[in-house]
Formats: structure tokens, C-alpha cells, sequence
């Protein structure tokens, strides 16, 4: 489930994934968190099912790109792919994910977006 105070979707329809945590993960002790055994448990489970994430990332050259989420971390589209632009990319990932919707979320950390 996506932190979306600091990352937004930018394709995809997470909201079955996400579903599935609100309703199985046990809160944390934290208010707001969840139980990090549970929460690894369902992930596992989803990534398993063929849920997959994909986020947008800048190198240290500024070359823009899309990773790979939680699990596999490879790269899915390098910046010679995407143009090396911030939209080349967002496009990249959005037409990825639009390709399952049901099983692909592409995400952004919403200070890369500014």
C-alpha cells in the first residue's frame, strides 16, 4: 500500500491491493502504521500473485528512468529508453502499467513531480 503523503499513483488501479492490506494487515504499535510481519506477509502474497509496482527515479546525472518496485529492483526502462526526460519516463511507466491495470501500479515520489 502506497505511502501517499510522500508518493502518488500515476497509473495503475492499486485499489484491490490495497484492499486487501487495510482489511488483513493488523495495526502497528504506532498509530497509523501497520504490523511489519503482516504487512511483509501480504506483500510476499501479492508479489507472488503477480502484483507488480514500478516508480519513477532520477540518476545522478539527472537522467530520468522507471525501477522496478519493491521485489525485483531492476531497471524496466533506462534513461536511453525514456529519453532521459522526467516526461519520457512518467510515459514509459504510465503506458507499463496501463498494460495490466488491475496488476500494475506505476508510482512517483511526489517531490519528482515539482
Amino acid at each position: 500500500m502506497l505511502n501517499t503523503e510522500s508518493y502518488v499513483t500515476l497509473a495503475g488501479n492499486p485499489s484491490k491491493w490495497d484492499n486487501e492490506v487495510i482489511t488483513t494487515v493488523r495495526p502497528g504499535r504506532v498509530a497509523g502504521c501497520y504490523n511489519s510481519e503482516d504487512l511483509c506477509r501480504v506483500q510476499v502474497s501479492q508479489y507472488n500473485r503477480g502484483y507488480r509496482t514500478a516508480t519513477l527515479v532520477v540518476n545522478y546525472k539527472g537522467e530520468w528512468y522507471v525501477r522496478s518496485g519493491m521485489f525485483d529492483k531492476n531497471i524496466l526502462a533506462h534513461p536511453f529508453e525514456t529519453g532521459g526526460t522526467r516526461e519520457g519516463a512518467i510515459a514509459w511507466g504510465k503506458a507499463w502499467a496501463e498494460t495490466d491495470a488491475d496488476s500494475r501500479e506505476f508510482y512517483a515520489h511526489k517531490g519528482d513531480l515539482k
